[in-house]
C-alpha cells in the first residue's frame, strides 16, 4: 500500500511539474528580459525548471490529474504553452510602447538614418528607440518589475485553468487592444518631439520661402539635432515614470489587485 501511495505521490507532483513548466518556460522564453536573444537559453531553461520545481508543491491542488490521453495530454501541454506565450507577448508589446515612441523621435529629429542592430527585435532600429528601450529594461529589474512578469504569470492560474483550453478569440482581442494602447502611448510620449518638429519644420519653410537661395536643410540640420537631444534628456525621466505606470497596470490585470 506504500507504495502505491507513494507511486501515486510521485506521479501528481510529477504532473504538476510538467504542467508548470510548459506555461512558465513558454512566458520566459518571450518574456522581454529574460527571454531576449542575448540571454542564454540554457539559462532561461533552467530559471523555468527553478521556478517550476518551487511552485509545484503551491500549485499542485490547481493542476489537473494526468490524463489516461496521450492526445488529451497534448491538448492540455499545448494550451498551457499557448497561455505562458501570450503572457510573455503581452508583456514584450508593453515594452514596445517605448520601440514606438523613440522611432518617432528619431524621425522628428533627423536621426532616422543613424541605426543600430537592436537584439531584442534582431533587426535595424534607431538609435534613440534602442536607447530608450534598454534604458527602460533597466528600470525594469532596477524596480523589480520583472517580479511582477513572474507573479503575472503564477496569478493567470486563476483567469487561465490549467486543464481547458483557452479562448483564443478572447486573447486575440486583448492582444489588439493591447496593441493600440501601446502604440498611442508611443505616440503620446514622443508628442513633445512632434510639435517641436511641426514648429521647426514651419519655420524653416517660412525661412526659405523668404530666402530661396538659402541652404537651409543643411544650415539647420545641426540646431534641430542639438535641441532634439536636448528636449529627449529632458522629458526622459517623465517618460519612464509614465512608462513604468502603464507596465504595472497592465501586469495588474493578471496579479490582481495586491
Amino acid at each position: 500500500m506504500s507504495i502505491s501511495l507513494l507511486n501515486y505521490f510521485v506521479i501528481s507532483q510529477l504532473t504538476a511539474f510538467i504542467f508548470l513548466f510548459a506555461r512558465i518556460g513558454a512566458a520566459l522564453m518571450v518574456m522581454p528580459g529574460i527571454g531576449d536573444p542575448y540571454v542564454s537559453p540554457r539559462m532561461r531553461l533552467i530559471i523555468a525548471v527553478a521556478i517550476s520545481i518551487v511552485l509545484t508543491p503551491l500549485m499542485q491542488d490547481r493542476m489537473p490529474a494526468m490524463p489516461d490521453s496521450i492526445i488529451t495530454l497534448t491538448l492540455f501541454l499545448i494550451g498551457e504553452i499557448l497561455i505562458g506565450a501570450f503572457i510573455g507577448m503581452i508583456a514584450r508589446t508593453i515594452l514596445s510602447a517605448l520601440h514606438t515612441a523613440g522611432t518617432i523621435i528619431a524621425y522628428q529629429s533627423s536621426l532616422a538614418v543613424s541605426s543600430i542592430f537592436d537584439p531584442v527585435t534582431g533587426a535595424q532600429t534607431a538609435v534613440l528607440s534602442n536607447f530608450m528601450t534598454i534604458v527602460a529594461m533597466t528600470l525594469m529589474f532596477i524596480l523589480n518589475i520583472h517580479h511582477l512578469l513572474i507573479a503575472s504569470v503564477v496569478e493567470s492560474y486563476q483567469l487561465f485553468v490549467p486543464g481547458v483550453f483557452p479562448s483564443i478569440e478572447d486573447m486575440s482581442k486583448l492582444q489588439i487592444r493591447m496593441v493600440a494602447d501601446c502604440f498611442t502611448l508611443g505616440v503620446l510620449l514622443a508628442a513633445p518631439h512632434i510639435v517641436f518638429s511641426f514648429i521647426f519644420n514651419l519655420m524653416n519653410g517660412l525661412m526659405a520661402r523668404l530666402m530661396p537661395n538659402f541652404q537651409i536643410f543643411f544650415v539647420m540640420m545641426s540646431p534641430q539635432i542639438i535641441i532634439a537631444f536636448l528636449l529627449m534628456f529632458a522629458i526622459l525621466p517623465v517618460v519612464m515614470e509614465v512608462f513604468v505606470d502603464f507596465m504595472q497596470d497592465q501586469l495588474q490585470y493578471f496579479v490582481g489587485d495586491r
